[in-house]
């Protein structure tokens, strides 16, 4: 028991802020994929979907477990309550209200600042997703427009010429890029996995050597 209980804790401390992480790229990664989907054309659906798929199956594979892990916790006491216990000696009946007490703090992974790992949680990130991506396609839909419906032919000739470069510039989709990347799309989550590829071919032929 006490090994279990030592090993959840060492886990949720190794991997909470990577999971952290996760849940913010991906969280933005869902937006921004919306909202490409929204702009792109027939040929570029099927990869879009497929991408965004990808980035909702590894939050969901997170939040399922830690959601089962936290219920099968809970189910401990009730399963040291269900044996028979009534016959067993002094000793054991002490080590399972032991045990019992301690499964009502159900064990959980919690990433910083988040709820825990759940079902809830999943449904939260979504959530958060949809409105970044209801924010950022309001603006860009509309931006162009907003520009060519206000009384810009009253304006003087500066301020014409910096409406034109913001209509010209908002038909360019808004993207998301990370620092020495290319912008987030279905290529560079091809380029991602190929380097974890190889990177793990690296981790293998390293271990496989000292073996």
């Amino acid at each position: 028991m006490h090994c279990l209980l030592f090993l959840s804790e060492l886990v949720n401390d190794t991997f909470q802020v990577c999971i952290l992480i996760n849940f913010m790229l991906s969280s933005l990664a869902i937006c921004f994929l919306l909202f490409q989907i929204c702009l792109s054309g027939p040929e570029m659906f099927l990869k879009y979907i497929l991408f965004l798929s990808a980035n909702l199956l590894q939050v969901w594979i997170v939040c399922y477990y830690g959601n089962k892990l936290s219920d099968s916790s809970f189910n401990v006491s009730q399963a040291c309550y269900n044996q028979r216990w009534y016959n067993a000696d002094l000793k054991y009946k002490k080590l399972l209200l032991v045990i019992m007490i301690r499964a009502q703090k159900s064990t959980i992974l919690k990433p910083p600042t988040f709820q825990p790992t759940s079902r809830e949680l999943f449904k939260d990130i979504l959530t958060m997703s949809y409105r970044f991506f209801c924010v950022l396609n309001t603006i860009s839909v509309y931006i162009s427009q907003a520009c060519y419906n206000q009384q810009w032919y009253n304006a003087d000739i500066k301020y014409k010429k910096l409406l034109l470069i913001i209509m010209v510039r908002a038909q360019k989709a808004a993207t998301i890029k990370p620092p020495s990347f290319k912008p987030t799309s279905c290529e560079l989550f091809k380029d991602i996995l190929i380097m974890s590829y190889r990177f793990f071919c690296v981790l293998n032929t390293i271990l496989n050597g000292k073996m």
